[in-house]
């Protein structure tokens, strides 16, 4: 624990509930490293990060920050020692600002008037009393307040008893306060935002930039960020990054805790494992080699196999790790570039330079509806190359790590081969959207859902995806529009989410910390709420057997990860409580399902399992959409993608007419000044045959 080379130590670390989160880990994090914390759902990562961060405290073991012992009582006392966390959940006060929620525990205030002029801002140097009990204490101060003493909180030991203090008056300097938040929040693409707008009016996407500009914005030492991307598109993630490197260029240490492992390719320097509270494995991720002509492939991994999509460039600035002995490429394969709002110029594709360049998926080929070609990736492929080592430090443990290793390591089996998805035959329209508009969120939305289809909602955070669904589902009323549901020409009366629940259309939400579960209730009765009916007997009285029998069914068929059917929801980890939201609305058996983020939080094999079920539900019939902000989600699992933009739907897509470049310019075809990009024309509605 006394080595200079390691910024935060680990020994021995344990913790249980009723029964082990954590056994026996073992973690050094090294300054100015990204090191990436990987794992199956409930394999211990937010339990270790909230340990790290003062928000649980261990049941054994021990840590060391700079080679002291670190054993903080709170959040806030690993905060005063430079230990910050955005976690996975929102923190944020709904009814304060943007710029109060950035900055709610420095906020900047005036000075008290009555300060000696000699005393410029405010400040001078103080006598500290020497041990300060978790840093409070009283100190003697100039003698113009008010009987010459005041309470200060001193940050770290100060040397020699002294310290430099600010004595404020307690009002808080807006002016001050709003530059501040505009800086914090230009550096994660909220410059649109105005810095006094209450929190509760963003979106959750939105509001995780802001949980994350207050994480940047404060000095500390080690950044734990849990799940950061979850709810980010291409091009937020892209700015994220470039933060990231920047801390990382600056000395700070970042603990990076994702399921998105082609970020993870990006990103990191160093991969840890874990798996049932252990660590298995840590390897060496080195500076990653750009592929030929710019290409790189995102790879779409399940416990069954791990497979390549289709051709995509990096989402962010590093290049993508190069993908050895792959097939071929198609001639006219595209280049996928990361487009904002504020650029939209979409640069030509390259011919591949070599017949070795990356697999690909032939996006502009015809396929069947449903139809998903994917190439099986082996044990020698797309690898990872890991940097030499450094004079001071040893090799690492292998040369190079694949993503199935980590993959294998992560759920403790091998991989087998993928299959392609069965061919699917759309019926009849079971959903028609016509002229739905609410104010400039969504304007004049025109769409069909056929039974046994799967629809992708592409887009921009804000461009009206999510509040499309919420007001079909009637949780939000629309100013114009209608929706007519099972071929009927009369418009559906849905005036509340009972309504459409009884209409027979079920909505998973994007937040289900806030609108999907109730937390403090236990995973049975999340699970059988929709369709209490069902475990009743004589339609009134809840049997209590039938009940739990029915629990028991859909924690096995979602193999949610709980300690019994009576666990508080709140307790499950983040990519569990996804589960149990879905679990509810497959017990209720809606025909028409919308799904707003299915995936986010999910690991990687978990992701697997919802794509085939969301395969499975429009293989039994039901009209599917789904909103996602991974492109590469929507390619792979719809049958159609209609994208919005602005508020409006640009463009939709059949399988086998999109491509990514025309995707990302049908996104940001709605807004104005920001390039050439014209809408493109509505591919019409295939029959049903």
């Amino acid at each position: 624990m006394d080595d200079p080379d390691i910024l935060l130590s680990i020994a021995s670390l344990c913790k249980s509930y009723a029964a082990p989160a954590l056994r026996d880990v073992h973690l050094a994090l090294r300054p100015g490293e990204v090191h990436a914390l990987v794992g199956e759902n409930g394999a211990g990562k937010s339990t270790l990060a909230r340990i790290i961060a003062g928000v649980t405290r261990p049941d054994s073991g021990a840590m060391a920050l700079l080679g002291r012992p670190f054993a903080p009582h709170s959040k806030r006392d690993a905060e005063r020692a430079g230990v910050r966390m955005v976690m996975q959940e929102l923190h944020l006060i709904p009814n304060l600002s943007v710029a109060e929620n950035i900055f709610l525990d420095r906020l900047p205030t005036f000075p008290l008037p009555f300060l000696s002029p000699t005393l410029p801002r405010g400040e001078d140097r103080v006598s500290v009393p020497s041990p300060l009990p978790r840093g409070e204490g009283r100190v003697s101060v100039p003698s113009p307040l008010p009987r010459g003493e005041g309470r200060v909180r001193v940050s770290s030991p100060l040397p020699r008893g002294e310290g430099r203090v600010r004595v404020s008056s307690g009002i808080i300097d807006k002016r001050r306060l709003h530059a501040l938040a505009r800086d914090a929040m230009a550096r994660v693409g909220l410059e649109g935002v105005p810095p006094d707008r209450p929190v509760r009016t963003l979106g959750v996407g939105q509001q995780q930039l802001v949980e994350i500009a207050a994480g940047l914005s404060a000095h500390c030492q080690l950044l734990i960020l849990d799940e950061p991307t979850a709810a980010l598109t291409d091009s937020e993630v892209r700015l994220l990054f470039a933060q990231i490197r920047a801390l990382r260029a600056a000395g700070t240490s970042v603990l990076y805790i994702s399921h998105r492992l082609e970020e993870i390719q990006q990103i990191a320097d160093r991969i840890t494992v874990l798996r049932d509270g252990r660590v298995v494995a840590t390897r060496t991720v080195g500076a990653a080699s750009p592929c030929t002509g710019g290409r790189s492939a995102i790879v779409a991994l399940s416990r069954e196999s791990a497979t390549i999509g289709a051709p995509h460039s990096s989402r962010h600035e590093h290049p993508a790790p190069t993908i050895t002995e792959a097939a071929p490429a198609p001639a006219g394969a595209q280049r996928t570039v990361a487009l904002s709002r504020e650029s939209a110029t979409v640069p030509p594709a390259p011919s591949p330079s070599r017949e070795d360049a990356a697999p690909a998926m032939s996006e502009g080929a015809p396929a069947s509806a449903g139809a998903c070609a994917i190439v099986a990736l082996s044990r020698e492929s797309a690898t990872i190359p890991a940097a030499p080592p450094s004079p001071h430090e040893e090799a690492p443990p292998t040369a190079g790590v694949t993503m199935e290793e980590i993959i294998r390591l992560m759920v403790g089996r091998d991989l087998g081969e993928a299959q392609p998805q069965a061919r699917r035959e759309p019926g009849p329209v079971a959903l028609r959207v016509a002229g739905l508009s609410r104010g400039s969120a969504i304007r004049d939305v025109t769409f069909e859902v056929r039974e046994g289809e799967i629809l992708g909602l592409a887009g921009l955070m804000g461009s009206g995806r999510t509040e499309t669904l919420r007001a079909i589902f009637g949780a939000d009323r629309p100013d114009a529009g209608h929706v007519c549901l099972y071929g009927s020409p009369t418009p559906a009366r849905i005036r509340s989410p009972r309504d459409a629940v009884r209409l027979g259309i079920a909505l998973l939400t994007e937040d289900r910390k806030q609108q999907g579960l109730f937390l403090p209730l236990s995973v049975r009765i999340n699970a059988t709420l929709a369709r209490l009916r069902q475990v009743a007997r004589h339609g009134w009285a809840i049997a209590p057997a039938r009940e739990m029998a029915v629990t028991r069914d859909l924690i096995r068929a979602l193999a949610i990860q709980c300690r019994s059917p009576e666990q508080r929801a709140g307790e499950l980890s983040g990519g569990n409580q996804q589960k149990l939201v879905i679990a509810r609305w497959l017990f209720r058996d809606c025909p028409i399902l919308l799904f707003d983020e299915p995936t986010r939080g999910i690991d990687v094999a978990a992701k697997f399992e919802v794509y085939r079920l969301l395969a499975d539900l429009a293989a039994r019939g039901k009209a599917v959409v789904v909103v996602s902000s991974d492109l590469l989600e929507l390619m792979n699992i719809s049958d159609r993608i209609a994208v919005m933009s602005a508020g409006r739907l640009a463009a939709t897509f059949r399988r086998g007419e999109w491509t990514q470049d025309r995707i990302m310019q049908a996104a940001l075809s709605g807004y104005h000044g920001v390039g050439q990009v014209a809408p493109l024309p509505k591919v019409p509605i295939p029959s049903g045959g």
